[in-house]
């Protein structure tokens, strides 16, 4: 077999290879395309404010972020992507409580979730307020820390 020949047929073979990957990635992509698209779809009305490390007490309710209000709502949102211990290792506590405001009703939060709505006390339900999201723990003895986002629009 002559350089040429070879040469050409390890060509044909990298070209193959390449057109597997590409067809490849192109159908692993749209999942996640449809993944993104809703949660932009979801975030598109306001920009949310990220936490990471916020301290949580496991007794009382604890200020964790705020945002104001551009649109008068019925609710804000919170994803919390990660539960740590109180040292800030992993742990296997799975949900928080959480409420808008100080007087507002908590709802039970667990890790993973897409987006929670948590009710505004209608006090608070007009374009301008400032919404604050505060956080207790599940177990009195259990501090420990989140990491997530706030959505307020």
């Amino acid at each position: 077999m002559d350089k040429k020949s070879k040469s050409s047929k390890i060509m044909k073979c990298v070209v193959s290879i390449c057109c597997m990957a590409i067809i490849a990635m192109l159908s692993m992509e749209e999942p996640f395309a449809a993944t993104v698209n809703d949660e932009v779809s979801t975030l598109s009305a306001g920009a949310p404010i990220s936490f990471v490390r916020a301290d949580v007490d496991s007794n009382t309710y604890t200020y964790i972020t705020s945002n104001t209000m551009t649109q008068s709502k019925t609710y804000a949102e919170v994803k919390i992507t990660h539960i740590l211990d109180a040292n800030g290792s992993a742990s296997d506590y799975r949900y928080v409580w959480v409420k808008a405001t100080p007087n507002g009703t908590a709802k039970k939060v667990e890790v993973g979730d897409f987006w929670t709505k948590i009710s505004i006390p209608s006090a608070n339900q007009f374009a301008g307020m400032n919404i604050a999201m505060y956080a207790k723990g599940n177990n009195p003895s259990l501090d420990c820390k989140i990491s997530g986002s706030w959505l307020v629009y």
